[in-house]
């Protein structure tokens, strides 16, 4: 059990509060393992939700459809994406939910909606196409949602550390989950009779990690740092802590009262706004267009790309954000998505081994984007700060996303090659333009603003 007597706070250089005197240990009594377990069973709960995004090629085979295959993808966006500001807002408010319960009830909600997706793809019912909006679309994006933020937070609670280091290998699960069902489906002979039991497969395996998520996830105390890491030191040595050598620690903690909006108004926030809008655009835009491929044409070659795609996000989400940690956050994201865009014109016109090789480079570069925000956000506004950020501008892959499906849906192969190519270049260039906040003021232009008094003040 934990001693209180050992337990204190004490604030770094700049005001910052810790909590010290606990280990991870004892505060997971009465399992005592480690916090090793926590982004694991996080990484876990992550694969099931994963496969709803990563791995809609297996619904997309049975549509026939290639409107109403972006429709249910440009649906599942927007509620995901929606979901995630809303979690936010309940683990900040007095009666936040347990990790767990949010875990469960997400699992179980993306259990359901690939039930609904092996339903109907054995059924030729006209209303097959309107049961997978609803159901695969709102509540399967819904469910994946409250997995991906209640998953990423609490890694980067129990990592204050290293948070968007353990944040992208939580997300890297988010991604590796659609690898194994397109292989199953493989195995399987790509034919539209077996997609029906590698949903209700994959269904069975979201729901066993979810029920595991909810029992065993959980978060630490606020302010919580890990013991044998002095956080005075963490703060200031950039030999202790190797990303100061190229990422500046954050100034103040912006907190969460009624009139806080981390950087809304700022010149940064609006670029980093724009880029995310955009980069989700592109991603959104290459998996549509992969699996409309893979619906109309099931080969292997268009199979191989979809898990190639998928498997280069969850790759780049983990390379991506330790090379952002290592040489800099802004100009490692700025590079990925420039790679990113000169891999457009490789999905669409290459060879089988060119076409995979594009698919994981733009996957890379795509989905490697949100870890990288993690840790520029936490520079600029600190801890509690970062995270509200996070939360708001996450909102943007909603806009993009729809974008990205309607641009898939609308417009001709190669145009909308050369369209997903530009948006990236853009959003590359927008992201070289972000500079850190200099002022407070700048950070909080609305009236009510408020510092957390963890901060300066």
């Amino acid at each position: 059990m934990t001693s209180h007597q050992n337990v204190r706070h004490i604030r770094d250089c700049y005001g910052r509060v810790y909590r010290i005197g606990e280990t991870d240990h004892e505060l997971l009594v009465p399992s005592g393992t480690g916090r090793g377990w926590m982004l694991w069973t996080a990484w876990a709960a992550m694969l099931g939700a994963g496969t709803l995004q990563y791995g809609f090629a297996l619904t997309a085979l049975p549509l026939h459809g290639a409107r109403a295959t972006f429709a249910v993808l440009a649906a599942w966006t927007v509620c995901q994406a929606a979901a995630v500001p809303v979690v936010r807002r309940l683990r900040a408010s007095d009666r936040r939910p347990a990790p767990g319960t949010a875990v469960l009830l997400g699992g179980a909600c993306c259990a359901g909606a690939l039930a609904i997706a092996a339903t109907a793809a054995q059924s030729a019912h006209p209303g097959a196409g309107a049961a997978l909006l609803v159901g695969y679309g709102v509540l399967g994006g819904t469910g994946a949602g409250l997995v991906y933020a209640s998953c990423a937070a609490t890694a980067a609670r129990w990592y204050p550390e290293r948070a968007p280091s353990a944040v992208a290998f939580v997300t890297g699960g988010y991604a590796y989950g659609a690898v194994l069902p397109l292989l199953l489906l493989l195995a399987l002979g790509l034919h539209a009779s077996a997609v029906a039991p590698v949903l209700g497969a994959t269904g069975g395996l979201c729901l066993l990690a979810a029920l595991v998520g909810g029992a065993l996830l959980r978060d630490p105390p606020e302010h919580w740092w890990p013991t044998g890491i002095d956080p005075r030191q963490w703060t200031l040595d950039r030999h202790l802590n190797r990303s100061l050598r190229h990422n500046r620690p954050p100034l103040w903690e912006i907190g969460d009262g009624p009139g806080a909006r981390p950087g809304a108004g700022s010149r940064a926030w609006q670029l980093l706004y724009a880029a995310t809008a955009l980069t989700s655009a592109a991603l959104l835009f290459d998996l549509g267009r992969l699996a409309a491929d893979f619906a109309v044409r099931p080969t292997t070659v268009t199979l191989w790309a979809c898990a190639a795609f998928a498997a280069g996000s969850g790759v780049g989400r983990s390379a991506v954000g330790a090379l952002a940690e290592r040489f800099g956050r802004g100009p490692v994201l700025a590079t990925a998505l420039f790679l990113a865009a000169l891999a457009q014109p490789g999905l669409t016109g290459g060879g089988p081994v060119a076409t995979a090789c594009c698919a994981a480079v733009a996957g890379c570069g795509t989905g490697g984007c949100y870890p990288v925000l993690v840790g520029l956000l936490r520079g600029f506004y600190g801890r509690h700060g970062g995270q509200r950020a996070f939360a708001l501008l996450y909102t943007a892959k909603a806009v993009g996303g729809a974008t990205g499906c309607a641009l898939a849906a609308f417009t001709p192969r190669t145009d909308g090659t050369v369209i997903a190519l530009a948006v990236l270049l853009t959003a590359s260039f927008a992201v070289h333009r972000v500079r850190r906040p200099s002022s407070l003021p700048r950070l909080l232009p609305f009236a009510g603003a408020a510092v957390s008094r963890e901060g300066h003040s």
